[in-house]
C-alpha cells in the first residue's frame, strides 16, 4: 500500500507541487488579510514611516524630517513602491505573501533538480512551517529576504555559469544585503558556493567571484555614497550595527535577551543627535567590554550561538508571547532539525550532495556568524528555509529508495543527481 501511495506521489508530483503551492498563498494570503492593517512591532512601526515618508517626497528620513541612516534602506524603498498602489501596510503584507509562494517554488526547483519526483515534498513542509507564514504577515524584510536569498541559489546551484548569470547572482544578493545588512557576513559563504559548484580552474572560479563581489558593491554603493554626504562617515548600510553588537556584548545581556538588554548606562555617554558618531561610541563600548572580559564573552557567544536553535525568544512585544506559539514552534522546528542531523548521520549510506553540503554550511555557519550580534528566531526565518530544503531532499532520497527498493538495505545506496 505504501509503494503504490510512494509510486503515485511521484508520479503526479508536478500537479502536487502545484496545489500544495497554491494552497501555501492562500493560506498565507488568510493571515496577512486577517492581520489587516495592524503592525505589532516596533521595526513595522520604523519601516511603515520611513515607506511613507519616502512616498510623500521627503526622503530617507525620521519623523521629524532629520536624515537618517539607523534603519538598512532596502525593505523601506521596496515598501514605498508598493504604496504608491496602496498606501497600507496590507498591500505590504500581500506582497510577502507573493514572495513567500515564489520562494517555494525556487526551492521545489532545487529539490526536483536533485531528486526527480520529490520536489512536492518542500512546499508540504513548509505548509507544516508556521513561522514562516506568520513572517508572511508581518512588515519585516525576512520573507523578501528568502526570495531573494533562494533566487541567488538557484543561480549558483546551475553550473553552467557565466559572467551574466554570476552579476545577476551578485545583483540579486546586494539588494539582500541592503535589505537585511547582516547578510554581509555569509558574503564567503557564496564565493565558497561558487568555488565548490563549478571546480574550474582557480583563475575562472576567481573571475566568477570577483565579478559576484563587484556586482554586490555595485548595489551598494550609493547607498554608501550619500551617507558619506550626510554624516561624513564611511556607513555602508546603517547606523545600528554598534547597538546591535553592544545589545548582544554587555554585562547585562543573556543568551536569548535579545533587544530586552538595559544598556543605558552606555547610552547616557553617546551623543544622541549625531547617528554616525553614536554607532561608532556603542560599537567601541562593546569591542571594549569583549576586550575586558574574554572569558565571559567567549562563554556568552557560544550560548547565543546554541541559542540559534531555540524554539522561544524573549519578545520586546511581551503581547505577542504566548505558551501556544512556542508549542507549536517547538513541535514545527526541532522535527526539521532532527531529520537534518539524522541526514548527516546516514551520510555514509546515502552520501551528501554537493548541494546539500553548502545548504549545510549556510544553515549552520549561519549560527556562528549570527551570534557575534545576538540571536533570534525571525533573523534566522530564511535560513530555516534553507533546513526545509535540505529535509526535503533527505526525505525524497528515502522516497525514491523505498521506490527502487522495497525492502531498505544500506548496501542499496541510491544514486542521485550531483
Amino acid at each position: 500500500m505504501l509503494i503504490q501511495f510512494l509510486a503515485l506521489t511521484k508520479q503526479k508530483s508536478k500537479q502536487i507541487t502545484i496545489l500544495l503551492i497554491v494552497s501555501l498563498f492562500i493560506i498565507s494570503a488568510g493571515i496577512s488579510i486577517s492581520s489587516g492593517n495592524e503592525l505589532r512591532y516596533p521595526d513595522e512601526h520604523d519601516y511603515h514611516a520611513l515607506a511613507k515618508n519616502i512616498l510623500v517626497g521627503k526622503g530617507f528620513v525620521k519623523e521629524n524630517s532629520e536624515p537618517t541612516s539607523f534603519r538598512p534602506p532596502g525593505y523601506p524603498f521596496i515598501l514605498s513602491i508598493i504604496y504608491h498602489i496602496y498606501p497600507h501596510p496590507i498591500s505590504a503584507k500581500l506582497l510577502n505573501t507573493i514572495a513567500y509562494t515564489i520562494t517555494a517554488f525556487l526551492i521545489s526547483i532545487i529539490v526536483q533538480k536533485i531528486i526527480p519526483g520529490g520536489q512536492f515534498i518542500a512546499p508540504l513542509l513548509l505548509l507544516a512551517y508556521p513561522i514562516g507564514l506568520y513572517s508572511a504577515s508581518t512588515l519585516y524584510p525576512q520573507t523578501l529576504g528568502a526570495l531573494l536569498l533562494f533566487s541567488t541559489l538557484l543561480i549558483i546551484y546551475n553550473y553552467d555559469h557565466n559572467v551574466i548569470s554570476i552579476s545577476l547572482a551578485g545583483i540579486l544578493f546586494g539588494i539582500l544585503i541592503i535589505l537585511i545588512p547582516s547578510f554581509l557576513l555569509i558574503i564567503p559563504i557564496i564565493v565558497f558556493m561558487i568555488f565548490y559548484t563549478q571546480k574550474k580552474r582557480l583563475v575562472i572560479n576567481i573571475k566568477y567571484s570577483s565579478f559576484f563581489f563587484l556586482c554586490v558593491l555595485l548595489i551598494l554603493s550609493p547607498w554608501t555614497i550619500r551617507n558619506y554626504q550626510i554624516f561624513g562617515k564611511f556607513i555602508p548600510l546603517s547606523t545600528n550595527s554598534g547597538i546591535n553588537l553592544l545589545l548582544g556584548n554587555s554585562e547585562n545581556t543573556r543568551p536569548n535577551s535579545g533587544v530586552n538588554v538595559d544598556i543605558s548606562t552606555y547610552t547616557k555617554e553617546i551623543i544622541q543627535n549625531n547617528e554616525a558618531l553614536a554607532d561608532k561610541q556603542l560599537t567601541k563600548f562593546a569591542i571594549d567590554w569583549i576586550k575586558n572580559n574574554p572569558k565571559k564573552a567567549a562563554s556568552l557567544y557560544f550560548q547565543k550561538v546554541l541559542n540559534y536553535f531555540n524554539f522561544r525568544n524573549e519578545l520586546y512585544v511581551q503581547s505577542e508571547e504566548s505558551q501556544l506559539k512556542d508549542l507549536l514552534v517547538f513541535i514545527t522546528y526541532y522535527p526539521l532539525l532532527l531529520i537534518a542531523v539524522i541526514r548527516i548521520i546516514v551520510h555514509k549510506y546515502y552520501p551528501l550532495n554537493t548541494k546539500e553540503t553548502l545548504l549545510y554550511v549556510l544553515y549552520f555557519g549561519n549560527a556562528f556568524l549570527s551570534a557575534i550580534h545576538f540571536t533570534r528566531i525571525r533573523f534566522r526565518i530564511p535560513f530555516d528555509l534553507a533546513l526545509i530544503t535540505i529535509d526535503a531532499i533527505f526525505l525524497g532520497i528515502i522516497m525514491i529508495n523505498i521506490l527502487k527498493h522495497p525492502i531498505m538495505k544500506p548496501q542499496n545506496r541510491i544514486t542521485y543527481n550531483q
